[in-house]
């Protein structure tokens, strides 16, 4: 971790250096602000997708240096593996930002689905909970 002028915490990783043999990055980094190091080379900062080896344990450090609150869910595709999230940013095995695969776009709507999916299962166990008695 580092901190930048405005006392913002950045992670080193979510740097992500301008040069032509980059991943299949989105264009909206490559078109974000333009920073340069202390050796002045360029650089723009990107989401990046961190995580172990559970669904659970995989957390999104965004642009700004925020947490992600939304869901992810893991995809595998002609046996490359994606990250998805409910507002459509997409993320290869590396955890690198990725344009969506080509053809996949109604993906997002199965992390949407999920997520809704999720919540009505905690609102069911809360009433289930509260009309048996139990504290949850």
């Amino acid at each position: 971790m580092d901190k930048m002028d405005n006392g913002q915490i950045i992670y080193l990783s979510n740097m992500h250096y301008l040069n032509p043999s980059s991943v299949d990055m989105p264009k909206r980094y490559i078109d974000g602000k333009i920073h340069k190091d202390d050796d002045g080379e360029q650089y723009v900062m990107i989401d990046r997708l961190y995580g172990g080896l559970y669904e659970s344990s995989t957390r999104l450090i965004q642009v700004d240096g925020s947490t992600y609150k939304g869901h992810i869910k893991r995809f595998k595709i002609n046996s490359r593996r994606y990250s998805a999230t409910e507002d459509g940013r997409w993320f290869n095995e590396t955890g690198m930002p990725v344009n969506c695969p080509e053809g996949y776009e109604h993906k997002v709507s199965e992390v949407k689905s999920e997520i809704n999916k999720i919540q009505d299962d905690k609102k069911y166990q809360e009433l289930k909970n509260k009309v048996l008695g139990k504290k949850g």
